[in-house]
């Protein structure tokens, strides 16, 4: 990725864009940036997405730039402290901006920085750690007349300063050029200050333009994931179209959508679309078995042409359309094609499949599917193209496999096959097996078989193999990584934590500590137990510049260490290569050997959990909700959720009985029909273990059996008896024993909206606005902003307001208290948070039902928290609440100075909703 603020990923040549006038036409003049730009900076800074502000002490941006440039410095020119700076003190300095094509482009100035020095001796870290920094810029415009205005910045957040030198704002920036997201704000005449802090690696720039707005609502069609027809019907019926739209306006709206055209038909449910927002309309298109010979199979890349109709209304009585033309691409059986899917938050997903070679001979049984996962900037069929090969004097490639699907999900965004990106490809692995495989198109495949899974990643998705394999073992034959690495913080220039943070100087290890357990479920290496005995394929490219071949050789050793069955390969080569021993012959994702090797590990059966163990002791680890265990052995819950949990299978040496030794386990469950039950069995239905110290004989009844510690409900079906003093395991209720749901992430593993206080005020629907477009623009999320009375029971909430608005929402099971009589307060695990005078407190945390809360006992504070969150490594920047937080964060006064310095209280929840306090972190 190159070294900007801002990656190059414009969306027009991606989108069918249609705009549209509703409930009046605005002025037609705009406002324009003068030339000159003011910059305060380089400033230290660190990679985590909460990091300090220096400038907060002193007054924060508005006082500082107001005491500066904005008064000419009649005070004369004030001198900053900065470590970067030889001589240890810098100032405001002036640049200039370039105008085109209505784009106002900006370049930071760097040269004031002796930047090489400190590469040639990195005060810490690595020699690029050093170019990590934060900016803070001021631009000046004019609006001549009063309108709406769009502001579009290439930036992550920026703020205005008003004629009145009054701070409008936050509003979202542009970070990944999305061709439609604009800032809409309604501005009198006057001056006009833009200001935004800037964080990220040298050299930096961005752009920004303002424009009036003509259309208060506009909608387009995602280009880039449109299905395709295979053999003249779609590959998934129906399929979502991705229709993005936009409002501008002042007022809420109601949108919907439908398509027509020869043989098509659908219907969208209707949003709500709230000022400043900009939402996903998934639009589910239906189209009848197209008879014409010129569509049935052949390739054509518009073949099938329809119009999609969006509606936008504030009353029945006031309602305007719009037409988008769409146009299909038709694909021959024989080829990859692509398919859009229903994903499990409700959004719109998209995959690539690349069908068997040759039909099913019916007597094999469904077909494995070979997942494959790819790297930052590969589109889905490319990566599904990438399985093929030419045979030496052929002049056509063959692609795919004989026996195999090929699948290659995709989801946009920075996930890095983690979380969104992980369940979009399971989500893709369901519909490959339950519609792409059993469509007309490819009947005579064969069913793909969504149990018997073999995972290819490189690069990004080279982590995101040994992720998916991790957490579903039992339906994995065999794993093979390419040129990826096992945990994004410790991986690249770019992702690792804890250098140059300001948060640093002001932050507890003990939290330091907890935040990085929020995401530990992510890193591979903790959890390479799980695939003891598995084909485990590792390659490397000597010569590879983009991931060091040093995290591919220590993730085998590990493997090799954990008992995975490991092949490694190096090869000297770069980050991607085609050729690897002769001219097109599969290269790094498809060459002899590795096809060999997919072929072994889907031929095979896999093994059995009786020989595992005479082999010796095996271990299942799970950090969270997503680890599904092996052998038919799951975690739920883990006594402190910060931590692993571990099971280690054995088998006695005197009675060969099956005996479990729990480490941090809480509750687990045994699958009545995995091998651990199997082995469990002593006589008819009854089934024996040991776990720790105890002997358990049970009937296994109904698809699970749940076991557990404490005092949760017990069933009458479980005799326990221990050389302790008294049992401590016991069969337990299911609905006693729910997987631990947290972190604060996985709120957002189901569909979801944001929802404000009836009535809401001006901050309230531009931090909704801010919070919901964030997650469109990092993830391609389908959410909304609605208010309390309009929100659904069908989808988790995420509540946002300060804590007197939020009094009438305030759920009776929330683990934390909010109160707003006298100074309003927070409470957590015993300790109250008071907002008074000297500043405020903000929470974020999870509640029963997976809610999230968002608040804070004033709005500067509810400010500080919502927007605070981004990363120097812009493109990577996640999607808001999304990274790095535990079940529950409660800010203080100093938050936006201290970043996770001004953290006062964080952690994880136990199975009561309590704070665990093996696990929370408490200044009170």
């Amino acid at each position: 990725m190159p070294c900007h603020a801002v990656p190059c990923r414009a969306m027009p040549c991606h989108a069918v864009l249609t705009t549209l006038t509703l409930l009046g036409s605005l002025p037609v003049t705009s406002g324009r940036f003068a030339k000159r730009w003011w910059c305060l900076g380089p400033f230290a800074s660190g990679k985590a997405e909460y990091d300090g502000d220096p400038l907060v002490p002193l007054g924060g941006l508005r006082q500082v730039y107001l005491e500066g440039p904005g008064s000419n410095f009649k005070n004369g020119q004030r001198k900053f402290l900065a470590e970067h700076v030889t001589g240890g003190r810098l100032s405001w300095i002036s640049t200039e901006g370039s105008n085109q094509d209505g784009w106002t482009h900006v370049q930071i100035p760097h040269a004031h920085v002796a930047f090489q020095n400190l590469m040639q001796q990195p005060p810490k870290g690595g020699n690029s750690d050093v170019l990590h920094v934060q900016y803070w810029m001021v631009g000046t415009f004019k609006i001549k007349d009063p309108g709406g205005y769009g502001i579009n910045c290439r930036l992550h957040t920026f703020h205005l300063l008003s004629p009145l030198e009054e701070e409008i704002g936050p509003f979202a920036g542009n970070i990944y050029s999305d061709a439609m997201l604009t800032s809409p704000v309604h501005l009198e005449a006057g001056k006009y200050r833009l200001m935004s802090r800037v964080r990220g690696k040298v050299p930096l720039h961005f752009s920004c333009k303002i424009e009036v707005v003509k259309e208060i609502f506009k909608s387009f069609v995602k280009k880039s994931n449109l299905p395709d027809v295979v053999q003249g019907q779609l590959l998934v019926d129906p399929a979502p179209l991705d229709v993005r739209v936009l409002n501008s306006g002042r007022d809420f709206l109601r949108v919907r959508a439908h398509v027509q055209g020869q043989g098509a038909g659908g219907v969208s449910a209707t949003i709500t679309l709230a000022p400043g927002v900009l939402a996903q309309l998934p639009l589910p298109l239906s189209l009848s078995p197209q008879a014409d010979t010129d569509v049935t199979d052949v390739e054509r890349a518009a073949c099938v042409r329809l119009e999609v109709v969006v509606e936008a209304y504030r009353d029945e009585a006031e309602t305007l359309r719009s037409t988008n033309s769409v146009q299909l691409r038709c694909r021959r059986s024989d080829q990859s094609a692509l398919f859009s899917y229903e994903d499990s938050d409700g959004s719109v997903g998209l995959a690539a499949v690349l069908p068997p070679r040759q039909p099913s001979s019916g007597a094999s049984g469904a077909r494995p599917v070979l997942v494959s996962l790819s790297g930052v900037g590969v589109e889905p069929q490319g990566q599904a193209d990438a399985y093929k090969m030419k045979r030496r004097e052929e002049e056509d490639y063959l692609f795919g496999f004989d026996d195999l699907w090929v699948l290659a999900p995709q989801r946009d965004g920075p996930h890095n096959w983690e979380d969104v990106g992980l369940r979009s490809a399971l989500r893709a692995v369901e519909v490959l097996a339950g519609n792409v495989a059993t469509s007309r198109a490819w009947r005579e495949k064969g069913a793909a078989d969504a149990e018997r899974l073999v995972v290819h990643g490189h690069s990004r998705g080279g982590h995101g193999a040994w992720a998916l394999a991790t957490r579903i073992p039992d339906r994995v034959l065999g794993v093979a990584s390419a040129c990826g690495w096992y945990s994004r913080e410790e991986y690249g220039d770019a992702n690792n934590l804890w250098v140059h943070e300001t948060s640093l100087m002001h932050m507890d290890k003990q939290l330091l500590g907890l935040l990085h357990a929020s995401i530990a479920m992510n890193e591979n290496s903790l959890h390479a137990s799980n695939l003891k005995g598995m084909p485990a394929l590792v390659r490397v490219a000597s010569k590879d510049k983009a991931v060091p071949p040093w995290f591919g050789r220590r993730m085998a050793r590990h493997l090799q260490e954990e008992g995975a069955n490991v092949t490694f390969e190096e090869f000297d080569q770069e980050h991607w290569w085609w050729d690897t021993l002769s001219a097109n012959d599969g290269g790094v994702v498809h060459d002899a050997s590795i096809r060999q090797w997919t072929l072994d590990a889907a031929g095979r059966s896999a093994g059995t959990l009786a020989e595992m163990l005479q082999q010796g002791p095996f271990v299942v680890s799970a950090g969270g909700p997503q680890y599904l265990g092996r052998f038919g052995l799951r975690i739920l819950q883990r006594r402190s959720p910060a931590a692993r949990g571990f099971l280690q299978i054995t088998l006695t040496n005197s009675s060969r009985r099956l005996r479990l030794r729990s480490s941090n386990v809480q509750s687990f469950a045994v699958s009545a029909t995995g091998q651990l039950a199997q082995l469990s069995k002593v006589e008819g239905h009854m089934h024996r273990l040991m776990v720790d110290s105890q002997v358990l004989d049970f009937e296994v009844t109904g698809e699970t059996v749940h076991f557990c510690k404490g005092d949760a409900m017990e069933e009458p079906s479980c005799q326990a008896t221990s050389t302790g003093a008294s049992p401590q395991w016991r069969r337990c209720m299911a609905g006693a024993t729910a997987a631990h749901a947290g972190p604060i992430r996985e709120v957002f593993a189901a569909p979801w909206v944001v929802v404000v206080p009836d009535d809401p005020t001006p901050l309230e629907l531009r931090l909704g606005a801010y919070f919901a477009t964030g997650h469109l623009v990092a993830v391609g999320s389908a959410t909304q902003l609605r208010t309390s009375s309009t929100s659904t029971e069908t989808s988790r909430r995420v509540l946002l307001g300060t804590v007197e608005r939020l009094r009438t929402l305030q759920g009776a099971d929330w683990p934390v208290e909010l109160n707003a009589e006298g100074p309003p307060t927070i409470t957590v695990a015993g300790c109250t948070f008071t907002g008074d005078g000297s500043g405020g407190y903000g929470a974020v945390f999870r509640a029963p039902g997976q809610e999230l809360v968002i608040t804070a006992t004033d709005e500067r504070a509810l400010k500080d928290l919502v927007t605070f969150s981004f990363a120097t490594n812009q493109p990577h920047t996640r999607a808001p609440m999304s990274n790095m937080l535990p079940d529950f964060l409660i800010t203080g006064p100093d938050f936006a100075w201290k970043g996770y310095g001004g953290v006062v209280a964080a952690g994880f929840w136990d199975e009561r909703w309590r704070a665990a306090p093996n696990s929370a972190y408490l200044q009170c």
